[in-house]
């Protein structure tokens, strides 16, 4: 007879798993199968479900429904309802505007009022010459642009000797 030994007859020979028993199978780490473009959407439809109907609604057992939580169904008392009337038929500052009138007669008075709107002014001969006279002086960079270009323009002397 030839000695042979095979995997499982040492394990079945090894003192280890004698007295414990046989060696649990291992199981491996592996990545489940990638979720296809229906199995996507539903995940983002229940997701957008959770974020927006489930956080906004209550659900009411007498309607089997759910029901948006929202102030107007909120349950006041006769003095909270008034609080809130009050509070929004105060006017405010905007409504109110500047000195108690209303925008276009404030756009209409500074309409009439603004030397911008009001038309040219009439200018005698001695304003008129002076603003032609600021008008028509030359700038620093004008100026400067000149002598540059008399300077590029002149040959030098030479002398032929």
């Amino acid at each position: 007879m030839s000695f042979s030994l095979t995997f499982h007859g040492i394990l079945d020979g090894n003192i280890r798993h004698i007295y414990s028993g046989f060696p649990l199978p291992l199981t491996y780490r592996h990545s489940s199968e990638y979720p296809n473009l229906d199995q996507l959407r539903q995940k983002r439809d229940d997701q957008q479900l959770k974020n927006t109907v489930l956080r906004t609604s209550e659900y009411k057992s007498e309607y089997k429904c759910l029901i948006p939580r929202a102030p107007a169904f909120r349950l006041l008392s006769r003095h909270e309802v008034d609080d809130i009337v009050s509070r929004l038929t105060r006017p405010t500052i905007a409504s109110q505007g500047e000195s108690g009138r209303s925008e276009k007669q404030m756009v209409k008075n500074q309409a009439s009022q603004h030397p911008k709107y009001l038309g040219l002014r009439e200018i005698n001969a001695d304003e008129m010459d002076a603003i032609t006279a600021r008008v028509s002086k030359p700038t620093r960079m004008s100026l400067i642009r000149e002598n540059k270009n008399v300077a590029a323009n002149t040959m030098p002397a030479v002398d032929v000797a």
